[in-house]
């Protein structure tokens, strides 16, 4: 057995026994030069290995006039190895690569088809060819972008993604670029070359191509000094993350990790420093990219405003930061000009779920033994839904309670005011029967018999 060979095995079965020894992997294969070395290791790892099912896994871009054979050639690769294919074509918008670039936007698509394809085949570790030249090159990037902690801690050898579950393992950070050639080149393997990596335009290709060489002919070790660095790194972001961790659970026993809404109150206790890192946190766990320095400081900036009704909007990768009666708020993004959605006319029979794609909700009935919707007269009515964009000047009465408007209503429930515009108001011949984030008019409600109450559940 090669050197290689015998260091990745060690290396491999650690890393493998540390994830719970999954039976079902998948490899993110490009069939570059260093996804072919780790599928060709892996067929051999796997051999000795009982009941162990791989795959690979293409992503066609469509990007260079080359994908087809590339594709091929993957196919090709790991039939001959007994290894399950599948491949998955992606098409970046232009919105994307305008907003994005394409070494992002590709980056992106190639992610999500990639845990696309893991969910079905019910895989649930991938492992990505990375390599410890791929991990100085980004240690360098970062550090040039002044990226902190997070950032120069660069890409971690075992990390679940809390968006989608999937465990993703990076087996050969350990060895260079130059390890895998030599084995490559004595093994026979065959890989493709993608042009673009020869592109300086790209600044991961301007590293790789002129300055990192440049660098090694003073300082020969440099890119195994980056990579340790990372890893050096990686470490005290754990150790920072643990403590985080146990920030989260002190701030309120209320306020589960998935909670979209934090008081200003208990952040702004904390040191400056915490509460960044708290922010991090709360916004990795719904999957948010991190914000830049500029972004962190206007966030904190707006929201230590003493106005009450501030309105403060904080615009993300993929979400909004809104601040409402001294809470912070993670939404979608929201285009508040955007057009209501269209009015919808339907009759009740009976369901006990109706979903609205366009309202982007559903609508819930229960049987109840108190106040409700007499069921025949419910299922008499022509329902329709629209918003309350279309007319103003509702007002609506509660069981029990006095006529108030919509307005106050959705005040006394602590709706945000993004949210209301597009709640929805159910009604019928007989006038306004349900609003979203409030409830049923009384003016039709009654008790005995068979009764309704209606939810409306956003997605």
């Amino acid at each position: 057995m090669s050197t290689l060979s015998h260091a990745f095995e060690q290396h491999w079965n650690a890393q493998w026994r540390a994830a719970g020894c999954p039976a079902r992997l998948a490899l993110g294969y490009s069939g570059g030069l260093d996804s072919c070395v780790l599928l060709a290791l892996l067929s051999r790892w796997a051999e000795s290995q009982a009941e162990i099912r791989l795959f690979a896994f293409h992503i066609h871009h469509g990007l260079s006039p080359h994908a087809d054979a590339w594709l091929a050639h993957c196919e090709q690769s790991a039939q001959a190895l007994g290894i399950g294919f599948a491949t998955r074509r992606v098409c970046l918008s232009a919105p994307a690569l305008q907003a994005q670039g394409v070494e992002q936007a590709a980056r992106q698509a190639r992610y999500a088809a990639l845990a696309q394809l893991c969910q079905e085949h019910e895989v649930a570790h991938l492992l990505l060819a990375h390599h410890q030249d791929d991990q100085a090159e980004t240690f360098v990037l970062q550090a040039l972008r002044g990226a902190g902690l997070a950032g120069l801690a660069g890409m971690a050898a075992q990390q679940r993604d809390s968006a989608d579950g999937l465990s993703r393992l990076r087996p050969l950070l350990p060895f260079s670029r130059s390890q895998l050639q030599a084995w490559a080149k004595a093994q026979g393997l065959r890989h493709i070359e993608d042009e673009s990596n020869q592109d300086p335009a790209y600044a991961r290709n301007a590293l790789r191509l002129h300055f990192l060489p440049q660098l090694a002919q003073e300082f020969p070790a440099a890119s195994a000094c980056f990579a340790r660095s990372a890893a050096n790194l990686q470490q005290s972001l754990e150790l920072l993350q643990e403590y985080t961790a146990r920030d989260w659970a002190q701030l309120s026993a209320s306020a589960p990790a998935h909670t979209r809404r934090l008081a200003l109150a208990d952040l702004f206790a904390m040191s400056p420093a915490r509460r960044e890192n708290l922010l991090r946190y709360w916004l990795g766990a719904h999957g948010q990219r991190m914000p830049s320095s500029a972004q962190s400081r206007e966030i904190w900036r707006q929201s230590a405003s003493q106005d009450p009704d501030a309105a403060v909007c904080i615009t993300l990768e993929s979400a909004q930061l809104r601040r409402y009666r001294e809470h912070l708020y993670l939404t979608a993004r929201l285009d508040l000009r955007a057009a209501a959605p269209p009015r919808l006319d339907f009759r009740w029979q009976g369901e006990l779920r109706l979903d609205f794609p366009a309202w982007h909700g559903s609508l819930h009935f229960a049987p109840t033994h108190e106040a409700g919707f007499a069921q025949e007269w419910l299922r008499s009515q022509t329902l329709s839904l629209q918003t309350r964009m279309a007319q103003t000047g509702y007002q609506l009465k509660l069981w029990g309670r006095p006529r108030r408007s919509l307005r106050q209503h959705w005040q006394s429930a602590a709706v945000p005011p993004w949210e209301r515009p597009w709640l929805p108001l159910l009604q019928s011949e007989a006038g306004l029967l349900y609003v979203g984030g409030i409830g049923m008019e009384a003016a039709h409600m009654g008790q005995g018999g068979a009764r309704w109450l209606l939810r409306w559940q956003a997605d």
